[in-house]
């Protein structure tokens, strides 16, 4: 066994000895293999965390599920079922797919237009996703 092997073994001991002691519980996993776990501290209360499959040296939200990630900030009690998480996905596909049949029609508009012979501008610039988000927020926010 390499070096690199005795490593990874002693640490995930390591890791398995600490979360014996605080008593961690698996309460599920996603897809991608990551693991989430909550236990109970003495003056902290319950406390969550997730365990990558793959290291991971830089965050990034878009990782982690939306219903993992509502469990982890505690924005949710219970851990989601794999039903919640399924009809998540299957909603969030539905979404791209209706989005990318909203560009396409407006890319077939755009190109309509400019056969016509109207100027380029006419078409108006493209939607600013980032300002029209930024406007939701601060609506949601009133």
């Amino acid at each position: 066994m390499s070096v690199f092997g005795q490593k990874h073994l002693l640490q995930r001991w390591t890791t398995n000895v600490i979360d014996f002691f605080l008593k961690k519980e698996l309460v599920g996993a996603d897809k991608l293999g990551n693991q989430y776990f909550r236990w109970h501290e003495k003056n902290k209360g319950e406390r969550r965390e997730v365990r990558w499959q793959e290291a991971q040296f830089t965050y990034d939200p878009n990782l982690i599920p939306p219903e993992w990630r509502m469990w982890l900030k505690k924005q949710r009690k219970e851990p989601p079922t794999p039903q919640e998480i399924l009809a998540g996905e299957m909603q969030r596909a539905s979404m791209a797919a209706k989005v990318a049949a909203i560009e396409e029609r407006e890319k077939l508009r755009r190109a309509r237009q400019e056969t016509v012979g109207a100027a380029t501008f006419a078409a108006g610039p493209a939607p600013d996703l980032q300002q029209f988000m930024g406007t939701m927020q601060n609506e949601q926010r009133k």
